[in-house]
């Protein structure tokens, strides 16, 4: 008797009543969780964007799909629609590891696959689990106000440093992603999710006001990073997400809501940019933190509030519904209001577009900008240029497309800007001219059986539709921004997008089956899809221990010299398809002194890559200082070709031309500066 009270005594507490029903529509949210925290930690290391930021993350991703394979059995047959976005998704993952037998630049082809087949998985996860309303809600909120937290802790981090210079980019806001646009982009999908929680009629006050105030608080980072593409796309996506969500009366309150509180604190961000100053900076900076968060605490008090008297006796249905449809009017009306106000406020509104037009096909040049005036007041930027070579490379090679991120080397040989951009900074340009047609065709099916999926779940009941708008919004955002960026290289960009999308699709009405699959064939498709992904992680691990082994070698070779090249060799072996380990190595051995070993280094490269401008301008370098002109301007114009309007190489060329003593010491320290002031 005694036993048994004492096991009575510790048995382990059930779990409360909502949680029970929560992972019983989830089976999978024990594992979908954690991959969402995944995200977030990728959202903190600069937008999961470098070789060695995001593949530590892709293998987590990878062990969590095979534990839940394992462990959790499908509880119905995925839809057609869901299947056929999933294999499109797959066989455009396989195009693109494809893709490197015609490459030029193989290496990043290969890291552009494994980035591919790794947001697979992530679609994959989401996909064949559903979440169900309350999941989807869940993991979404999870995510968002996770996002909300980095920005605060980002933000407070700026303020107080003794250096607030550094978190900025052109004096606009760039950390965590180290990139502004997608730094934007990232506080605006948190932004996306924090809204559509914050208008979740069942969530509790507390929840709905920490919401709403996270809303504003990521609202007002977007303006401190000022991306025109945001402009753009912001609009859009929440006239979007309006009109397709059940609980757009909500939606639109709290926006408008966040709208108000923002106005009167607009200039205090925005002239953390335009009135900049060095000896200004800190109290421009603090101006902005202190009124940013005081107004996103009121927000989210009243929010709180709000949705305290909102959980008193509501109107009948009927009613609900018709002061939902004069609230979408009432928007319209508004938005076509504001819309006559700007036209017959601005002076002659065509010509503005006009120039505005004009200015931007004529791109930016070597200019930035003025610091003094804001960015949404000009058009200036290179990607017309960007755009038009990536287009004429979609046209070079209709069919198969350059090879999986192969835009950088031909841009850098027939664009007109300096800039040194590795994407064409579009989505879509970037899929075809890589890819071509057919990767076009794969990716886009996958993205529209997919939505199409989703919008069935926007037919289902009121929670399901709910569910579902708030994840698309956040993906809509996510892609319209992505047509005028480079989103796809940033995993904590993408990967949220893509598992929204997933958790959307999968709310749509599936078959049920009432045949059980026999388990020989269930056993088949479990050794199937563990086989494919010990592939993958093998696939993904390689070039990313090498990338480690090389900035390892960067690191320690003034120190250990003999570990450095040891590493290198170790690189070289991990990814054979990469030249960067032999060129590391001949610019360490440029710098020991050991001309020799750096000249076979580079020599390596060259036959290897013969298009490669780094080796050749480094070997026309030693030749230059070993008195060998004829033999240095040969490779200085050999690299001249693969980069023409590089100014480093032109004076060097110019130099060796007039006889002029080269330092190959000299130019490679400039060459290190000029890296550390350069972004990507």
């Amino acid at each position: 008797m005694r036993i048994e009270k004492q096991a009575r005594r510790y048995r382990v507490p059930r779990l409360p009543g909502w949680l029970r029903e929560t992972l019983d529509e989830a089976p999978a949210l024990p594992t979908q969780l954690p991959a969402v925290v995944v995200l977030l930690i990728l959202v903190a290391s600069e937008g999961g964007y470098g070789s060695t930021k995001w593949p530590p993350a892709a293998l987590l991703l990878i062990g969590l799909l095979v534990v839940t394979a394992l462990t959790i059995r499908l509880q119905h047959r995925p839809g057609n629609l869901q299947l056929a976005g999933l294999g499109l998704f797959a066989a455009y993952a396989a195009w693109s590891f494809l893709s490197i037998i015609w490459a030029d630049v193989e290496a990043d082809a290969w890291e552009a696959a494994n980035r591919t087949a790794s947001y697979l998985v992530v679609l994959a996860l989401f996909l064949l689990w559903p979440a169900g309303p309350r999941g989807v809600r869940l993991l979404v909120a999870t995510f968002s106000l996770g996002v909300a937290a980095i920005g605060l802790v980002e933000i407070l981090r700026a303020d107080s440093s003794a250096a607030p210079g550094s978190f900025f980019i052109d004096v606009r806001f760039s950390e965590p992603a180290g990139y502004i646009n997608a730094n934007v982009a990232i506080w605006t999908i948190g932004l996306f999710g924090c809204l559509a929680t914050a208008a979740t009629p069942r969530a509790h006050p507390a929840l709905r006001g920490c919401a709403l105030g996270a809303t504003t608080l990521l609202a007002g980072l977007a303006l401190l990073g000022q991306s025109r593409g945001w402009v753009f796309a912001l609009p859009v996506a929440l006239l979007v997400l309006l009109l397709i969500s059940p609980d757009r009366l909500r939606l639109a309150v709290g926006g408008m809501l966040v709208v108000v509180a923002l106005l009167p604190i607009r200039t205090t961000l925005l002239d953390v940019h335009d009135r900049y100053s060095p000896s200004r900076l800190d109290a421009l900076l603090s101006d902005a933190t202190a009124a940013l968060i005081v107004v996103s605490l009121v927000v989210g008090v009243l929010a709180a509030l709000w949705a305290y008297l909102e959980r008193r006796p509501q109107p009948a249905e009927p009613v609900r519904r018709r002061l939902a449809l004069a609230t979408g009017a009432v928007l319209v009306a508004l938005a076509l209001l504001g819309g006559a106000v700007a036209l017959a406020v601005v002076d002659d509104p065509t010509g503005r577009v006009s120039n505005a037009w004009a200015e931007f096909k004529e791109g930016q040049g070597n200019d930035p900008g003025s610091r003094d005036e804001s960015r949404f007041a000009s058009a200036g930027s290179n990607r017309y240029d960007f755009w038009t070579v990536a287009w004429d490379m979609f046209l070079d090679s209709p069919v198969r497309g350059a090879g999986a991120e192969n835009f950088q080397r031909t841009y850098l040989k027939t664009g007109e800007s300096t800039e040194k951009p590795r994407y064409p900074h579009s989505l879509e340009l970037e899929v075809l001219s890589g890819l071509g047609a057919v990767g076009a065709v794969l990716l886009g099916g996958a993205f529209l059986a997919l939505l199409a999926s989703a919008v069935l779940a926007l037919r289902g009941p009121p929670a399901a539709r709910g569910a579902a708008a708030g994840a698309l919004g956040l993906f809509i955002y996510w892609l319209l921004h992505a047509s005028v960026d480079w989103f796809w290289a940033f995993f904590a960009l993408t990967g949220p997008a893509i598992a929204a999308l997933a958790m959307a699709a999968a709310l749509s009405p599936t078959p049920t089956s009432s045949r059980d699959s026999p388990p020989r064939r269930r056993t088949v498709f479990t050794a199937l899809g563990v086989s494919a992904a010990v592939l993958l992680a093998l696939a993904v691990a390689a070039p990313w221990l090498s990338a480690r082994e090389v900035d390892r070698a960067a690191d320690v070779w003034r120190e250990d010299p003999a570990g450095a090249l040891s590493a290198l060799d170790r690189a070289e072996w991990l990814n054979p398809l990469s030249t960067r380990p032999a060129a590391t190595a001949g610019t360490i051995e440029l710098r020991l002194r050991r001309t020799r070993d750096a000249a076979d280094s580079f020599r390596e490269v060259l036959r290897d890559d013969p298009d490669d401008a780094y080796a050749a301008f480094e070997l026309g370098l030693i030749a230059a200082a070993q008195g060998r002109k004829e033999d240095a301007v040969a490779l200085l114009r050999r690299s001249l070709a693969q980069d023409p309007r590089d100014p480093l190489i032109t004076a060097v060329l110019a130099d060796v031309v007039a006889g002029k003593r080269i330092s190959p010491s000299a130019v490679n320290e400039r060459i290190a500066r000029d890296a550390l002031t350069v972004a990507d």
